[in-house]
C-alpha cells in the first residue's frame, strides 16, 4: 500500500536552501531544506489519510489547508503557508495544526525529526 498523497511536501520542490520553519507543534524555528523534508516527512507518514481543504498558489504564497486523519481516528486540521521570496522561491514555511493540545503526539513526532 502506498502512503497518502501529502500536500505539505508538495512546498519542499520549492524550498531555498536556506528555508526556514517555523510551527506550533516546535519550541524553536528548523533551518534549512533538508531539516524541513525531514520533519514535515516525519509528521506526514504518521497520518494515515490526507485530504485538501484548499490549495492557493499566488507569486507570493502557497498555501495549503487539509484534513488528517490520526491512527487514533482523530482528525486534526493542517495549514501549510509557504512564503516566497522575490525569486519565486519559498524561504518561509509556517506550519500549523489545530487542535495539537489533544494531539501532543504530533509534537513529540516532529521535534524528534527537527533534531
Amino acid at each position: 500500500m502506498q502512503p497518502p498523497q501529502v500536500d505539505g511536501l508538495a512546498v519542499l520542490p520549492e524550498l531555498t536552501d536556506d528555508a526556514i520553519l517555523i510551527s506550533n507543534l516546535l519550541d524553536r524555528p528548523v533551518l534549512g531544506r533538508d531539516k524541513i523534508a525531514k520533519v514535515m516527512r516525519a509528521l506526514e507518514d504518521h497520518f494515515t489519510s490526507v485530504s485538501d481543504v484548499e490549495r492557493i498558489n499566488s507569486a507570493g504564497h502557497r498555501i495549503i489547508e487539509s484534513i488528517a486523519t490520526l491512527p487514533s481516528g482523530n482528525r486534526v486540521h493542517v495549514t501549510v503557508f509557504g512564503t516566497r521570496n522575490d525569486q519565486g522561491w519559498i524561504s518561509e514555511v509556517v506550519l500549523t495544526l489545530d487542535e495539537i493540545d489533544v494531539h501532543p503526539d504530533l509534537a513529540k513526532i516532529v521535534e524528534s525529526a527537527a533534531r
